[in-house]
């Protein structure tokens, strides 16, 4: 009779530890078909360990892989820190010392959860792609899944836009400021009225509908009958935040809410 329980628990333990073989390969391999590209921009933690994030602020983070830094908030703390990629192994990832500000949240319960499974994560793997739903996992050096992310649902700025009305006053001509907006990469392109420019894009993580620009780089040609260039680039830099309108066209606001930059998307 024993000798029939251990070769039952035998099998059991055996069916176990190929299922979790079979899993990690099925992990590793789900990773191969994408490029560590899908990981730029600002994505929202849903859980850690199996657990969902509660309490606290929204924990988001956000990806640079040109620039390989990640920042973001862990359901309380501001947080910040470096992405180390290995280039023969795209689906690896991990994360440099983690930096935090040191804000006590009675109510942040997941925020020592978080910092350890940043702290453990070895890479990742892609758990769905969709354009309002693509989930991420960062994984173990067990392949288990630490943490799971959804990227956060902005896609509605990517593209081209003219901008229609700056400062409350409409916008028409050659003149009109073209604004390329890519938030995968978090890059800013176009034509300012007047030069080509080219800057970057920044997300302020835990804020809602959060954007900002650095100052653009343009080219030097000089525009002397227009006035716009210069009026456009110094209001882009009091941009924090935008706006979707029902008309479908997207308002780049101050910190106060004011509506200072209207863009229509080109087609």
């Amino acid at each position: 009779m024993k000798k029939t329980i251990y070769f039952i628990s035998a099998i059991c333990v055996g069916s176990i530890l190929l299922s979790a073989c079979h899993t990690q390969k099925k992990a590793a391999s789900a990773t191969e078909d994408f490029s560590t590209e899908i990981l730029n921009g600002e994505w929202e933690i849903k859980s850690v360990d199996n657990k969902p994030v509660t309490g606290g602020e929204p924990a988001v983070l956000s990806l640079n892989l040109n620039e390989k830094k990640i920042s973001g908030n862990n359901s309380c703390n501001i947080i910040n820190g470096s992405i180390i990629l290995n280039e023969s192994k795209p689906n690896e990832i991990s994360f440099g010392r983690m930096m935090s500000t040191m804000r006590f949240c009675a109510d942040a319960q997941s925020e020592t959860a978080i910092m350890k499974a940043l702290n453990e994560t070895k890479s990742f793997t892609v758990l769905n792609q969709e354009e309002k739903n693509t989930q991420i996992a960062f994984c173990n050096a067990k392949n288990k899944k630490m943490m799971v992310l959804q990227k956060k649902d902005m896609p509605i700025l990517n593209g081209e836009w003219s901008v229609v009305s700056l400062n409350g006053a409409a916008v028409t001509g050659e003149h009109t400021p073209i604004m390329s907006i890519d938030l995968n990469n978090l890059k800013l392109t176009g034509y300012a009225g007047c030069n080509r420019m080219n800057g970057e894009i920044v997300i302020n993580t835990g804020t809602a509908n959060s954007i900002s620009f650095t100052r653009p780089a343009t080219t030097r040609m000089a525009c002397p009958d227009s006035n716009i260039e210069n009026i456009f680039l110094s209001t882009l830099m009091e941009i924090t935040q935008y706006k979707v309108l029902s008309s479908g066209n997207v308002a780049l606001c101050d910190k106060d809410g004011n509506q200072l930059i209207i863009m229509s998307k080109n087609k």
